[in-house]
């Protein structure tokens, strides 16, 4: 009798240390490939998207002659502020800000989380990976770097459970929360550090990591710097400055070191005034063919380098982010809660 109440008590321990590892697996263990934004919806096919055109003959090689269509490759995202395309696959890396979680879409594998908030080691350690990751690059060695507002840091991602800080807030340099992030061809980092998502925090400004690992600040003369774009030799830095107050992009000659220097508004209209004076540039990339995009709220323009306004696109919901492809087949979008891929397509 003694044996048999030893054997049933045995039984419950171990019936009740296997439901609790899969309660603790359940909570605190990311489950391989649980998807946890929803990818392509096949009974939501492309749609027309309307390009207005404000340039006759200056068109972006992406735009020229061609019909655009729009496709969403992603939903229920909690604001998509960060997007890089991996090189030799052109996969998309997405920063999911509010859900914490960095993506990874491929046309073979669909939507996938690649780095999720928490993570435990064999060991049983638990790890924070991200807390509220923002702009994305990969380096020359094909490492992903994410800028991370909660964390208040940039780091490189080395291994699955391990990082490498590439700038972190200190007494020399006291981070606001790092928003977005350009390599340079001589492998140095730029990035901004604004109020985007922390309104109450003082500190603001761009700043580049050298090769060497040093941390300096080139400029903290705008109130609220985001998005940033080289022209195509790299003389020149274009800066949005996401401030109602203040709203403009700036662009700054590039020095030795990357100091930056004679910030001027761009692009100015033909009767002096600031383009952007009524609109919150937040977003701006360089998509080749001298051409630059800016995002503002639901509105892609695209200019070219001299300040010459080409064209718009308006889209479904508030832009975060903007990639073109390599080949120059897609254009990513992300938006407050979607990723959307602009195709063109050849006119007949």
């Amino acid at each position: 009798m003694k044996n048999m109440m030893k054997n049933r008590s045995n039984y419950r321990l171990v019936m009740y240390v296997n439901v609790f590892v899969i309660l603790f697996q359940m909570h605190f263990v990311p489950l391989k490939g649980v998807n946890y934004a929803t990818g392509p919806d096949p009974a939501e096919g492309p749609s027309e998207l309307k390009y207005k055109r404000y340039t006759e003959g200056s068109e972006h090689p992406f735009m020229d002659g061609r019909s655009l269509k729009l496709e969403v490759m992603a939903s229920n995202l909690s604001g998509v502020s960060g997007l890089v395309i991996e090189p030799d696959s052109g996969g998309v890396y997405l920063s999911d800000t509010g859900g914490g979680i960095v993506y990874y879409f491929d046309q073979a594998d669909g939507l996938t989380a690649y780095i999720n908030r928490e993570i435990t080691e064999s060991s049983g350690k638990r790890l924070i990976n991200v807390e509220n990751p923002t702009g994305l690059e990969i380096d020359n060695s094909g490492k992903l770097i994410v800028c991370d507002q909660g964390a208040i840091g940039v780091r490189r991602r080395e291994s699955k459970y391990r990082w490498k800080e590439l700038a972190v807030s200190s007494e020399k340099h006291r981070l606001s929360g790092p928003t977005d992030i350009i390599l340079a061809s001589d492998g140095s980092y730029y990035f901004s550090d604004s109020r985007l998502f922390k309104e109450n925090s003082e500190n603001c400004g761009v700043y580049r990591r050298a090769k060497n690992g040093r941390v300096s600040l080139l400029y903290d003369g705008l109130t609220n710097p985001a998005g940033m774009a080289f022209s195509e030799k790299e003389s020149h830095l274009f800066i949005a400055n996401a401030d109602p107050k203040n709203s403009a992009v700036f662009r700054f000659d590039v020095g030795k070191a990357g100091k930056l220097t004679n910030p001027v508004e761009w692009p100015m209209l033909d009767n002096g005034e600031n383009y952007w004076k009524s609109k919150i540039p937040s977003v701006v990339r360089n998509i080749g063919g001298d051409c630059l995009v800016v995002a503002h709220d639901e509105i892609l323009s695209f200019f070219h380098m001299d300040g010459k306004m080409l064209g718009s696109i308006s889209m479904p919901e508030k832009i975060g982010s903007v990639a073109l492809d390599s080949a120059k087949e897609y254009l990513w979008v992300g938006g407050k809660s979607k990723l959307f891929r602009i195709t063109a397509e050849d006119l007949e």
